[in-house]
């Protein structure tokens, strides 16, 4: 059965091409890719690693430490099932490593809707401003005059069709197609 999850794609940021650091998180809870937090302190449990604390996003760190984009290969080791490799269901497992990305100003990645919490609308809307939320992993969905004194803004600038489907007679689907919502990083500073 389908999760969908959070699917991210990574081809536009600086830190793929070694413009910036990538890390290896570990989280007591499961985080999905495509999602946003911040680096902790080495993990003292994790010997031999260079592997931090994952953090979720909160007052106390919005605007003092520059967030990370959670973006980790879709690899199962779950083998009985085909769809268990499919992106839609893959989810970085609490107490396994992760790997995060940098984000600076003029990276653009994407990311499938489950990432943005657009509120009250039927998907996320370009031209539309993101911003961190305290307590969540995923981006929030704003109007620009929202961005006022934000360390990390972002702006939804363009979508895609992923994905093979189709329909056949009595309008079943086969197949598994998702719309890509672009995000341009347009400042992920420390303002306090």
């Amino acid at each position: 059965m389908d999760k969908n999850y959070t699917i991210v794609e990574t081809s536009k940021l600086a830190a793929v091409r070694g413009g910036g650091h990538m890390y290896s998180l570990i989280s007591d809870s499961d985080v999905e890719n495509g999602h946003i937090g911040f680096v902790g302190d080495l993990a003292t449990d994790v010997e031999g690693l260079e592997t931090h604390e994952f953090l979720t996003p909160s007052a106390a760190l919005i605007g003092k430490d520059r967030p990370v984009l959670i973006a980790n290969p879709e690899w199962s080791y779950d083998e009985s099932s085909r769809s268990n490799h499919a992106m839609r269901n893959f989810i970085n497992e609490a107490d396994r490593p992760f790997r995060a990305y940098d984000l600076t100003a003029r990276d653009i990645y994407g990311v499938t809707k489950e990432g943005i919490n657009y509120g009250e609308g039927d998907a996320p809307e370009v031209g539309k401003y993101v911003i961190l939320e305290d307590g969540k992993t995923t981006l929030k969905m704003v109007e620009q005059t929202a961005t006022s004194g934000q360390g990390f803004v972002g702006k939804i600038i363009g979508t895609a069709k992923r994905g093979l489907g189709w329909t056949t007679e009595g309008d079943k689907q086969y197949g598994h197609p998702y719309i890509i919502y672009f995000i341009e990083i347009l400042r992920n500073d420390i303002v306090d």
